[in-house]
C-alpha cells in the first residue's frame, strides 16, 4: 500500500518510476543496464543497522551526481548520521504529507542542479530482503 503511494507520487512529479523490491536487484540493474538514475527514493524495513547496509551499498555504486531521498521511520533516524553522503540527498520521516514529500523531492532531483537527461528515472527501492 504505501509502495504504491511513494510510486504514485513520484510519478506525479514527473519521473518515470522503476520500482525494485530489494537492493540486490537495484545494483544488478544498475551493473547490467546502460540505464541512467537521476534520483533513488529509497526505503529499508529493519533496524539501523539494516537501513546502513543498504544504504551504504547503494551509495558505493551511485554516482555523486545521482539525488537520494531515503525515507525513514523514526526508529531509524540514527542511520543517517552513520552513512556519508553527498548532496543533494536528503531523508524525510515517514509519516509525512504528500506536499512535503514533493518539496524534499524538488530538494534532491535534478531540477536541484543536477544534469537531467530527459525522461527523468526514479529508482524506488523498497528492500525487503534480507542483507547478505
Amino acid at each position: 500500500m504505501l509502495r504504491r503511494r511513494y510510486c504514485a507520487m513520484v510519478e506525479d512529479a514527473g519521473y518515470e518510476v522503476q520500482p525494485f523490491a530489494a537492493v540486490d536487484e537495484l545494483v544488478s540493474a544498475c551493473l547490467a543496464s546502460a540505464k541512467r538514475f537521476d534520483l533513488l527514493v529509497m526505503a529499508f524495513p529493519g533496524d539501523v543497522s539494516r537501513v546502513v547496509l543498504g544504504l551504504e551499498r547503494v551509495c558505493r555504486m551511485i554516482s555523486n551526481s545521482v539525488g537520494g531521498l531515503l525515507i525513514l521511520e523514526e526508529r531509524q533516524i540514527d542511520a543517517v548520521h552513520q552513512v556519508r553522503w553527498v548532496l543533494p540527498r536528503d531523508f524525510i520521516l515517514a509519516p509525512f504529507d504528500d506536499e512535503e514529500f514533493r518539496l524534499r523531492l524538488a530538494r534532491c532531483g535534478p531540477a536541484a542542479g543536477l544534469a537531467q537527461q530527459p525522461p527523468a528515472t526514479a529508482a524506488s527501492t523498497l528492500a525487503e530482503a534480507a542483507y547478505r
